[in-house]
């Protein structure tokens, strides 16, 4: 039999099943592919994962790993999963809360074929508290929504904005693969396993910095500042004479030393002696003399220039990049961000992001794109020990089903 995938990585050997759609769970699953883990992506046989409508966004959140398409609640498909579970080291969900107990494969049923296993269940509410929440739905926009999070993005005049692109979904996917290693740790210390239930709306909380805890103890509720910072009056988005944009923040002794006379600031009484100009430390009219003297400044240069007499003053400066800039920028290029691999899902080269974080010692790879449906179940089956006359049986059966 060919070997799962290339040895590489930090997590080489790992093995892990995701049964999971859309976006946060098979996130989960792509950090973990890409240092090396030997992942199966399950998708039912009734309906295919909605994100192969999106052809690019499967592609690009499904490489690295082997797909099958199994019917699990079937009684020959629960068969197949539970001997999955006795290969896998961890599994990563993302259906309701609540609905692998009702297939008779609770936590507890699958610690009784693997005891070491970790589960990591992802979903919008969780698999505890009240029920009427933890049988909901949720998208990535519903656990935006029930965190709060939309209070702090957009115009005070305007609705609430949810964060885009699906910051929901991808810090689900990071909290999910976290745990999950958490749990292979313990595994390994002690032979148990462990259930990690990640929650959407927890994910984006406890991403909301010191504001919740300001809102818990004094009642200050998040609000939206059309963009700007709260806090610190100046650290914003300045567009530059050839009409891009650029970040810039002179927060701090040293920043604002060095970055006052470049906007022509040095010799000003209002500022003698500010580290940051802050909200309800300084009056609206010094904030807004300040805000004008870095408008003017960008104004008046390219954002190359701007870049180049920031930075060299050690002033926190970052143009704000498109993706037509990320594919000439000599940083960029440096670090191999932009990589290329082939696709089977869609049969094209796709041009995407590489791996990340850095290792030194055992790097990431790429391997191969997302799979065809179905693609790997022969592999799959094969590797469980199942002959060519039951896998055939199988199809007949609708129990495994794959793409003509």
């Amino acid at each position: 039999m060919n070997e799962f995938c290339p040895k590489f990585g930090n997590l080489e050997g790992l093995r892990v099943v995701c049964v999971g759609s859309a976006l946060a769970a098979p996130f989960a699953a792509m950090l973990l592919a890409d240092n090396g883990a030997e992942v199966f992506q399950v998708e039912s046989t009734l309906v295919p994962d909605i994100l192969r409508g999106y052809k690019y966004e499967y592609a690009q959140l499904h490489r690295n790993v082997r797909g099958c398409a199994l019917n699990i609640p079937s009684p020959e498909g629960k068969k197949i999963f539970l001997r999955m579970m006795e290969w896998a080291d961890v599994l990563i969900e993302s259906s309701k809360g609540g609905t692998f107990d009702k297939w008779d494969l609770s936590d507890e049923k699958l610690w009784e074929v693997n005891p070491k296993l970790v589960i990591v269940h992802v979903s919008g509410y969780g698999q505890t508290g009240d029920p009427k929440y933890v049988s909901r739905a949720a998208y990535d926009f519903t656990g935006q929504a029930f965190s709060g999070y939309p209070l702090f993005n957009g115009n005070p005049d305007q609705p609430p904005m949810n964060a885009k692109p699906m910051l929901c979904d991808h810090v689900t996917g990071l909290t999910a693969a976290y745990g999950a290693l958490m749990g292979v740790f313990r595994a390994q210390r002690t032979g148990k396993g462990e259930s990690v239930d990640v929650a959407q709306f927890e994910a984006m909380l406890n991403i909301e910095y010191f504001y919740p805890i300001m809102g818990f103890m004094f009642g200050q509720e998040a609000q939206r500042s059309e963009g700007l910072d709260s806090v610190t009056c100046g650290r914003q988005f300045y567009k530059s004479k050839d009409g891009k944009y650029v970040s810039i923040h002179m927060g701090g002794k040293g920043p604002m030393s060095r970055g006052l006379p470049i906007i022509g600031l040095a010799d000003d009484p209002d500022f003698e002696g500010v580290q940051s100009v802050k909200y309800g430390q300084q009056s609206d009219e010094v904030c807004s003399k300040y805000i004008a003297a870095i408008d003017k400044f960008a104004a008046e240069h390219t954002a190359e220039e701007i870049d180049e007499i920031l930075s060299s003053n050690g002033i926190p400066c970052a143009q704000v990049m498109t993706f037509a800039d990320m594919m000439v920028n000599s940083h960029y290029k440096a670090r191999e961000n932009i990589i290329q691999y082939h696709c089977p899902s869609i049969d094209e080269t796709i041009t995407g992001f590489a791996p990340f974080p850095k290792f030194k010692q055992a790097p990431q790879q790429i391997w191969r794109g997302g799979p065809t449906y179905g693609m790997d179940n022969e592999f799959l089956l094969g590797m469980l020990g199942y002959s060519e006359d039951e896998i055939s049986g199988f199809y007949e059966a609708g129990i495994i089903k794959k793409a003509r």
